[in-house]
């Protein structure tokens, strides 16, 4: 289900990417840093959302993050070798991710394992509250 959900993310991530490269949203940057900041609130509070509700969040997420991406794109010298470079980093992230949250529910006891979570969620909610910051 999690490679599942990387996939569906890249081709979305990728779609979003082409429809960014026509066209710059002024809001957008706003938008990703509220998208950080809910993930993190999600994960800081071990908030569980049905499987619907969480796959329609990482593809608004994904359609986001991939629209911005497609904005740089326009001004990438190349295209394709820019669009190769971020879709490959989006997959490298989230198959760290991946293996990451397999290594630590394996290994450490179940108690430590949500700690980490919640801490690792509270420091994805900061950012986004500090990328938010930044830009007001």
């Amino acid at each position: 289900m999690m490679l599942l959900g990387a996939v569906i993310s890249l081709q979305l991530t990728s779609a979003a990417g082409a429809a960014g490269a026509t066209g710059i949203d002024a809001s957008i940057e706003i938008k990703i840093a509220l998208s950080v900041l809910a993930l993190g609130g999600l994960i800081a509070f071990a908030i569980r959302l049905p499987a619907l509700a969480s796959a329609a969040l990482i593809a608004l997420f994904a359609l986001l993050h991939g629209y911005a991406h497609g904005t740089d794109l326009a001004s990438a010298a190349s295209g394709i070798a820019y669009a190769l470079g971020f879709l490959s980093c989006t997959l490298l992230l989230h198959l760290l991710g991946l293996l990451a949250s397999l290594s630590v529910s394996g290994s450490l006891k179940q108690r430590l394992s949500r700690k980490l979570a919640k801490l690792t969620g509270a420091a994805i909610a900061s950012c986004g509250l500090l990328f938010l910051y930044n830009l007001v």
